[in-house]
Parts: C-alpha cells; structure tokens; sequence
C-alpha cells in the first residue's frame, strides 16, 4: 500500500528541486484554515493536530512550533533533546526577535499568515527560519510559540554522531539564513539559563549534566564549523 492509496491522503508532484518548492506546492493545493508541517522522517504523535489546534486557539498566535524527540528516547539523546526542548521553549515568542528559528519538521501556521508572508523562500536549508521571522517582525515576539505536547519523533537523529552532524548543519545554513534577516546565536548566558532550566526539569544527577555540557561542547564546536564552512564556500 502506497501514501496515495490511504484514506483522505492526496499527493502531489513537484517537478522542482528542494524541500522548500515542495512545501510551496503543498501550499497552492492547501484550503484549511491551520497548514502543519512535518517531514518524512517524523512521526508525529496520535495527538499532534489537537495541540496544534489548542495552541492555534489564542488568536494572538500565528505560528506553532513543537517537540522533536528522538525515536530512542534515552540516554545522551534524551539530554540533548531535553535542552533543545527547553531552548525552544524559552526562545520562541518570548525572547528578542533576533533569536527566533523555525524547524519545518513540526510547525503550524495559519493560512491567512503565510497568504500574507509566504511562501517559503526556495534556498536549499533555512527558509523556515526566514518565515518565521517575517511573522515576528511583522506581528511581534508572541505571535510565535512553543507547544510541548505538540510532538514528532524525529527518527534521523537516531546516535550522537547524527546530532553533531546536524549542529555542522545548522551552523552552515545560520550563516546563510542570516544574509536575509537579523540573526544571532544565543548568548553566553542565555545558553546556561536553557542548560540549568534543562538539568533541573530533568532531575539530572550531576553525571548526566556533565555528559550533557560535553555533548553541547561537541555540538557548539560542530556548528562552528559549519559558519566556517558557509564563509569559505
């Protein structure tokens, strides 16, 4: 059995190159209310649309963003996504606008929003950061939040090394996005605020707190060079 052949699936084909050409086609046969996203390597949970239309119920809210998980949730990635939990949360829509990204991978946005500041920009990585933005610069900080019960596992991140890849990632496509918007990284400060706010809501022993500082050493140096990288390219 085939996605085409499930009940209320329709398929579309997008003869263009990239991620962000499909979503935007996605977009053009689109007619609800709420569009949500989420990738093929995510699995969302049985109660993902409900979060999101919990959320999406505060008028204030334009766009929502979710827990990415990954599909072995325990140990040294349980620690990462326990902060990048945690940094979703007291990043999106309440911090300064200049800290503000999107993921695609587990995002909602209401129709009317991405009519006025879509569609995505078709590059090959952060154009869901470059939307997201629009909106928070357009409609303000708390026009963006954060849901945790609006989760996907991600099943790509499956070891620590497929995270440090994706920090080289990420660091690579910052350094790209941020020729389109203001951006910045997080402070210095504001990334030991996300670590003791993790470490506590986790009820970390201090072992698994010092495993967590040398996983986001090894990812902060990983995202480093991949600015360096973008820079050379």
């Amino acid at each position: 059995m085939t996605l085409a052949d499930a009940a209320g699936i329709r398929v579309f084909s997008e003869p263009k190159q990239g991620a962000y050409a499909a979503r935007n086609r996605g977009l053009l046969a689109a007619t609800g209310d709420i569009i949500a996203f989420t990738d093929s390597d995510c699995l969302p949970d049985s109660g993902w649309l409900q979060a999101i239309d919990r959320r999406l119920a505060d008028p204030r809210i334009q766009v929502v963003l979710g827990s990415r998980r990954p599909r072995r949730d325990a140990g040294p990635l349980r620690l990462i996504s326990d902060f990048e939990d945690m940094q979703a949360k007291l990043t999106i829509g309440v911090n300064s606008a200049d800290v503000q990204y999107g993921y695609t991978n587990n995002m909602a946005v209401r129709r009317s929003t991405l009519d006025r500041y879509g569609p995505f920009v078709e590059r090959l990585r952060g154009s869901d950061t470059v939307l997201l933005r629009g909106i928070v610069d357009g409609e303000g900080v708390q026009s963006a939040a954060y849901e945790q019960q609006m989760r996907v596992i991600h099943a790509e991140v499956a070891s620590v090394g497929m995270y440090f890849r994706k920090a080289f990632i990420y660091g690579r496509s910052f350094s790209r996005y941020s020729q389109l918007v203001v951006a910045r990284p997080l402070s210095r400060r504001e990334r030991w605020r996300v670590f003791r706010e993790a470490t506590v809501a986790g009820h970390y022993s201090l072992g698994s707190a010092a495993v967590l500082a040398v996983l986001l050493v090894g990812g902060g140096v990983n995202w480093s060079l991949g600015r360096m990288a973008a820079w050379n390219s």
